[in-house]
């Protein structure tokens, strides 16, 4: 089914970017009913910011949860930061966790930034800087920021100060690129 789950969820959100909104989304409930993780995650979204009718949370909560207990990074990730934003931070923590374990570079530089601020987790400087050059290596635009700015006020030495710049060259390039498309583009699904 996962193939055909697939191809149906991208036909899905290449009717949402042509505005067949309302057709999209239900499609993404049907899948996500059956249990596609990506699907769920997508559905997660919808109800959080309202695309698909009004803000609903606990509902979003619920599909975020159901993608996360499968085992899905992306639904980790999305259940970890919804919960950091609702104040608990120890729960939404450990799921970033459990996505960053899996490389998922947003989750890798959002613990990084839990770690630096001991935001339901340990303050852990040393943590936070090897999950931030991992965010990095993958090619999160932030963390790659975050190191530049860390090497160019001097933190790693003269090479760092070098290092440094080169990541704040090559971090907004990366960051254009990706926020071509809108910022709230729906396309959360692909990796």
């Amino acid at each position: 089914m996962n193939g055909d789950a697939s191809a149906l969820c991208q036909a899905a959100l290449v009717r949402f970017r042509r505005g067949q909104v309302d057709e999209a989304i239900r499609e993404m409930r049907l899948l996500a009913a059956s249990g596609y993780a990506p699907a769920q995650v997508f559905a997660g979204w919808a109800s959080e910011l309202g695309r698909s009718g009004p803000v609903n949370i606990d509902e979003a909560k619920r599909w975020y949860a159901a993608a996360a207990e499968s085992g899905d990074a992306v639904g980790q990730y999305y259940l970890g930061t919804l919960l950091v934003r609702q104040g608990d931070t120890a729960a939404g923590a450990s799921w970033i966790k459990r996505a960053a374990t899996q490389d998922y570079a947003p989750a890798l530089y959002r613990l990084g930034r839990l770690h630096e601020g001991a935001v339901g987790v340990e303050d852990d400087p040393e943590e936070s800087l090897r999950l931030m050059k991992r965010a990095a290596a993958i090619g999160h635009p932030f963390a790659q920021r975050w190191i530049a700015v860390r090497g160019i006020k001097g933190r790693e030495g003269a090479l760092g100060v070098l290092r440094g710049l080169m990541w704040f060259v090559s971090a907004p390039v990366l960051a254009v690129r990706l926020g071509w498309n809108e910022p709230d583009d729906p396309n959360i699904l692909e990796r």
